[in-house]
């Protein structure tokens, strides 16, 4: 079998054709090698929960380093509630934090976000139930509890996420679902790719999408 890591260098050294050609048949021997994972029972490591009425205490956030660059964070009620990357700074971030929480106080504490950081890129087992807090549509939500099924070192498609929930011409509206996740890592989007092989369509980029999976399958 292939070795990601090894394809990853070579992409980013060269981003040839054959290195292309490389990555997208590795990518399809996983999703072979990792049908039937979004039949199991939920990820017991992970509860998600969701908001019907925006809650009353505040949104507390703050800014990371992490192996793979700058990171903000943030939780209500010490349960993290948006993880991603900010390379560029943190003003984008802090605007989808707002558009997705409209109304909610906002205050700045990297001490009450630096738990989700240290959970997100540890490659330990969680000892103890990790508590998330989404706020979106019934369909996004539905497509991020799916996501939260996928295990490390396994892959899935955006059709068998849609079949798996029932949708299985929703195609489209699921890798839409699956752009908007607002905790990356710990809510694994980066494990989902095209039914090709290719590992596009990430919304930090194709390149941190590699080096997530190079970490998880070196």
């Amino acid at each position: 079998m292939l070795k990601l890591c090894d394809d990853v260098a070579y992409l980013m050294s060269n981003g040839t054709r054959e290195g292309t050609v490389r990555e997208a048949r590795w990518g399809r021997e996983v999703l072979e090698r990792s049908r039937g994972v979004l039949d199991g029972p939920p990820t017991p490591s992970l509860i998600l929960d969701t908001v019907s009425t925006l809650p009353a205490a505040p949104l507390l956030w703050g800014r990371h380093d992490s192996p793979l660059g700058p990171v903000l964070a943030a939780a209500i009620d010490r349960r993290p509630c948006w993880l991603g990357f900010t390379p560029n700074g943190p003003e984008s971030a802090l605007a989808d934090l707002a558009r997705r929480w409209p109304g909610v106080r906002m205050h700045e504490d990297a001490t009450a976000t630096r738990a989700a950081i240290d959970l997100a890129f540890s490659d330990q087992p969680h000892r103890e139930p990790i508590r998330l807090l989404l706020c979106g549509t019934a369909f996004q939500c539905e497509v991020w509890r799916m996501l939260a099924r996928i295990p490390r070192g396994a892959l899935v498609s955006y059709g068998e996420i849609a079949a798996a929930i029932g949708r299985p011409r929703a195609v489209r509206a699921v890798g839409g679902a699956v752009g908007a996740n607002p905790i990356s890592v710990l809510i694994p989007c980066h494990r989902v790719i095209r039914q090709s092989g290719t590992l596009d369509n990430y919304a930090w980029g194709p390149e941190l999408k590699r080096a997530l999976l190079a970490e998880e399958f070196s």
